[in-house]
């Protein structure tokens, strides 16, 4: 009586028509059916309404109990208010939704690592960036194995042992390759849990595609080096100055031109 705020049964029982709002009458037509069909049980969700026409989440259970001679049944409806926890699972969806999109957006993932099972969860932006299938399930090795870039493995290696006995933060730029032999660079980071007896638990994690910027430092040192090897070989002296007047670099021409030392020409 207090879920659907009624006064008494009769006044829920002379109600039931404004209760069961259409969403809810499927749900009884197919407890109906399936136990026309022999079944014992009946579970599922519903939507109602209270007698002052607030909706609510309702668990229903349908149980068949038949006489000793099998010639009688009785059906046990039991209903218990959901509304709140409906309530919870859809704020916490929202947040996970929201996260999954903050992590797309930032090409951003997350991993957590049980270091007494050895096995680790991967978010779903960790499966796209790593290009792995998500109906398969990792331990730490495995997942090394099939995507840490060789010639990293042994750094990655290092500092996850190096994380684990507490002696460095985990926090390094290391590369993959995806199945598709694409190879992009990530940051990684992490932190370790301690169980209540203070032993290393797990180790949380996130994975950030950093190859753009990878990228755009590899092009910049190309640039330098291109700008520097063109300065040199120039046939005519050339001065680099800072703001207060002084030479801070010259090219080789400069200084063979003007016979000053390294570090004591000055304007």
């Amino acid at each position: 009586l207090s879920v659907y705020k009624a006064k008494s049964k009769q006044n829920l029982l002379s109600s039931l028509t404004e209760v069961f709002i259409p969403e809810s009458l499927k749900v009884f037509k197919q407890g109906l059916i399936a136990i026309y069909n022999g079944a014992s049980k009946f579970e599922s969700e519903a939507v109602n309404k209270t007698l002052t026409g607030e909706k609510i989440d309702i668990f229903i259970r349908w149980t068949i109990r038949h006489s000793p001679d099998n010639l009688k049944s009785t059906i046990i409806v039991s209903l218990i208010d959901i509304t709140e926890r409906k309530k919870s699972e859809k704020t916490i969806n929202n947040m996970i939704a929201r996260l999954n999109k903050a992590q797309q957006i930032a090409h951003m993932g997350f991993l957590d690592w049980n270091l007494k099972t050895n096995n680790i969860y991967l978010s779903d932006e960790v499966y796209k960036l790593y290009g792995l299938p998500k109906d398969k399930s990792y331990d730490v090795i495995k997942f090394m194995d099939e995507a840490v870039f060789p010639e990293d493995k042994k750094y990655v290696k290092e500092n996850l042992d190096l994380a684990i006995k507490g002696e460095k933060k985990y926090n390094i730029d290391h590369r993959i390759i995806r199945p598709d032999g694409k190879i992009i660079w990530v940051n990684a980071q992490a932190e370790l849990t301690f169980d209540t007896n203070g032993n290393p638990e797990t180790l949380l994690g996130t994975i950030i595609d950093i190859t753009e910027e990878k990228l755009a430092q590899k092009a910049l040192i190309e640039s330098e080096n291109k700008f520097r090897t063109v300065v040199e070989q120039a046939g005519d002296a050339m001065f680099l100055f800072d703001f207060d007047g002084n030479i801070v670099d010259f090219n080789k021409r400069a200084y063979e031109s003007l016979g000053y030392k390294i570090g004591r020409a000055s304007c």
